[in-house]
């Protein structure tokens, strides 16, 4: 299937959005390896029609797109394109990576640039002005160009910029032709402001036709090493004649490299004949927008982690992947740098083995962080990289590994067969006014029980009488008992299933479900009932309704309360909190209601707690010397080591070696000592891992020999 253009794309950003978002997230794009991709028709074509009204591709079905950034193809299997697109893809993922040095978006009608410093003038006969620009915005439009058949390749454009300090230079740029203005344009570089030129280091293949188009083009320096860190690098954009034999019109035709082809469509290459009787011509116009020229920092000065670590469990890769960035002096990334940069764990962290990564496009991903030690905290990574500033990451910590989760019932209350969780009843509050009723007087008294609703059991707050609206109404509060013994668990976690019903006839007026000025408020406490926190806040709305409901569940917090307004009849009936670090809980709910036919109730009440088992964590090191030490002067003393939990094999060092037969052995002999000397032994086991200890070593004066003769 063939696809065209058929109107102007907009600008270049737009119009890739929806690949550079994919190929950014892909890590295959920065590894240089095949990316696959699966896309359906809707995200493919609404991603390049963007806003045009004329569709830009013909697409059916599911399309498979192939990446190989490493040959710089892009394959769409199932149709292709004509060579504009294919140029378009190939040109605009050619440039990923680039900084930009300067740019030209010629906004305000000014050539000055809008990024970056440099100039903009023109070449040969050329005169210019400005016009609408690509997508909008403004462009340079250019004009009076050579009479037909004269003066090939020295008319147009010229953009000079310093590229110190940047290397793999490119330039990009959008370009429109009028339908009498030459369709072939060449690029020329200078490398010294000028006074010399390289000629015809580039063309664009004749493609500005159709004309009135903006076509988006890229002419990469990379290989021309003088363009590198050049202070005078200089480009021009000219025309030239078609190097191709055409037909110009219906009666008149050019040898090749003899005149300029026009860029109105009905100029034909031979041997099709051309359409009508056109003609190229002087006042054909040129214009050109998002003129940029770009390159990678030549030479990084320092290293950057881009992506800090995070906390991990032992033997748990570290996610996400630890990214550093090879930087320069005015903080961009050397996207061209690929170099290999080496990260090491800053003592005493331990059980991690150093790794060097190459970077890619400046960037080094190091993907396989494992740590075998735990538990370890405060640790931090250096990165280095030879002739490059070091850097230092933020801290992060070794998490033991958890092991399988075990989950306690601690308490519950279903109202059948589960009652473990028992509760109390508050006083009958009075609450709202005698509105109309006569007489205007309290009419009934709140009730709270156990109700058989729908078969099930559940915990209502309700009214004794059907109270018209603003009558008299009661609020009850209802405390469910302190559990105790909750600190041995890592999380407990508190959930309950809430709903409104209604009973009996319902009224014309009032009818069933709870009202606007009726409400349930939660609250829990985690102190013996010292201080109580507000967890939810549930009001009704015009005879609001809603059943029990295992979906959606809503989390709540303790630290903020979850409000629902009278703004709407909300029917969430799941919630649950989660909590740490709490040694009890209790909690309590107070609802209000002024109607029997109008019910607040709660139901399957649950606490449980759960715990993480310690699985298989590999713990560090630990060494005893045991107590401090006494010895004869004269004599030696030798001294020993006990280690636990280490990778073998186990590495000495004792402080200081005064006195001692070897240093870095666990058992050395002490001797000659004339005062109290405190030893101290660092062990290092196989990972790395250290733990150290401490004796003191006195030595003793022997007894004195008294002699005694008999009398």
């Amino acid at each position: 299937m063939k696809t065209t253009v058929t109107s102007p794309i907009k600008r270049r950003k737009n119009r890739i959005k929806f690949f550079y978002d994919f190929l950014k997230n892909a890590s295959a794009l920065y590894q240089n390896e095949e990316c696959h991709c699966i896309i359906n028709e809707s995200d493919f074509v609404s991603a390049f029609n963007a806003t045009e009204k004329v569709p830009l591709l013909d697409i059916k079905s599911t399309t498979q797109i192939v990446f190989k950034p490493s040959k710089g193809i892009f394959w769409f299997k199932g149709f292709h394109f004509e060579l504009t697109l294919i140029l378009f893809f190939l040109t605009t993922f050619n440039g990923l990576g680039q900084t930009t040095i300067t740019q030209w978006t010629f906004e305000g009608d000014v050539l000055t640039p809008s990024t970056g410093s440099g100039t903009a003038s023109n070449v040969g006969s050329t005169s210019s002005g400005f016009a609408t620009g690509f997508g909008g915005g403004r462009g340079w439009n250019t004009t009076t160009y050579p009479l037909q058949s004269t003066n090939n390749g020295t008319a147009g454009v010229q953009f000079a910029v310093s590229t110190v300090g940047f290397q793999n230079i490119q330039l990009t740029f959008d370009h429109r032709a009028s339908g009498t203005a030459s369709r072939w344009a060449r690029v020329d570089y200078s490398l010294d402001g000028g006074s010399n030129w390289s000629t015809n280091f580039w063309n664009n293949n004749g493609g500005l036709s159709p004309h009135d188009n903006f076509y988006p083009f890229t002419v990469d320096f990379s290989s021309v090493s003088g363009a590198n860190n050049n202070a005078s690098f200089v480009v021009r954009i000219v025309s030239i004649f078609s190097p191709n034999a055409f037909n110009q019109n219906s009666s008149l035709s050019y040898s090749i490299n003899t005149a300029y082809m026009r860029a109105n469509n009905d100029a034909k290459y031979t041997p099709t004949s051309g359409v009508g009787s056109g003609n190229y011509g002087t006042t054909g116009t040129w214009r050109f927008d998002n003129v940029t020229l770009s390159g990678c920092c030549s030479t990084p000065t320092s290293l950057s982690f881009t992506t800090q670590p995070n906390n991990v469990f032992q033997n748990t890769p570290m996610t996400p992947s630890v990214q550093v960035a090879a930087t320069c002096s005015n903080g961009t990334i050397s996207t061209c740098y690929n170099g290999t940069v080496t990260l090491t764990v800053n003592s005493p962290g331990c059980g991690y083995t150093p790794q060097t990564v190459t970077f890619v496009n400046g960037v080094a991903t190091f993907s396989d962080i494992i740590f075998l030690r735990s538990p370890q905290t405060n640790l931090t990574f250096t990165a280095t990289s030879t002739g490059l500033t070091s850097a230092t990451s933020t801290s992060f910590n070794v998490i033991s590994p958890l092991g399988s989760p075990s989950v306690t019932t601690l308490a519950q209350n279903d109202f059948d067969a589960n009652i473990n969780w028992s509760y109390t009843v508050g006083a009958d509050v009075n609450y709202g006014g005698p509105g109309s009723g006569s007489p205007p007087a309290i009419q009934g008294v709140g009730v709270v029980d156990v109700y058989n609703y729908s078969g099930n059991n559940v915990l209502r707050k309700s009214y004794s009488v059907n109270n018209t609206s603003g009558e008299y109404g009661s609020s009850r509060t209802i405390t469910f008992n302190n559990v105790l013994s909750l600190s041995t668990y890592n999380i407990v976690d508190f959930s309950f299933n809430l709903l409104s019903f209604g009973i009996g006839t319902c009224g014309v007026t009032n009818g069933c479900g709870v009202e606007t000025d009726e409400e349930f408020v939660m609250q829990v406490s985690t102190n013996g009932g010292t201080s109580w926190n507000t967890i939810l806040t549930k009001k009704g709305y015009n005879n609001c309704l809603f059943d029990i409901s295992s979906s959606p569940v809503t989390s709540l917090s303790i630290g903020s309360s979850l409000v629902y307004t009278t703004g709407s009849c909300d029917t969430k009936s799941a919630f649950t909190l989660s909590m740490s670090g709490i040694s009890q809980f209790q909690f309590r709910f107070t609802a209000n209601n002024n109607r029997s036919e109008e019910n607040w109730a709660i139901d399957n009440i649950l606490l449980t707690g759960t715990t993480y088992g310690v699985g298989a964590p590999f713990n560090l090191p630990t060494v005893s010397l045991g107590p401090d030490l006494n010895y004869c002067s004269g004599n030696s003393q030798e001294l020993s080591a006990s280690v636990s939990s280490y990778q073998p094999d186990l590495s000495y060092s004792w402080s200081p070696s005064t006195g001692l037969s070897a240093n870095n052995i666990s058992n050395p002999v002490v001797s000659g000592l004339s005062a109290a000397e405190t030893y101290t032994l660092t062990v290092t086991d196989g990972h790395g891992c250290m733990a150290s200890d401490q004796v003191m070593v006195t030595p003793q004066s022997p007894p004195s020999i008294i002699s005694i003769s008999p009398p």
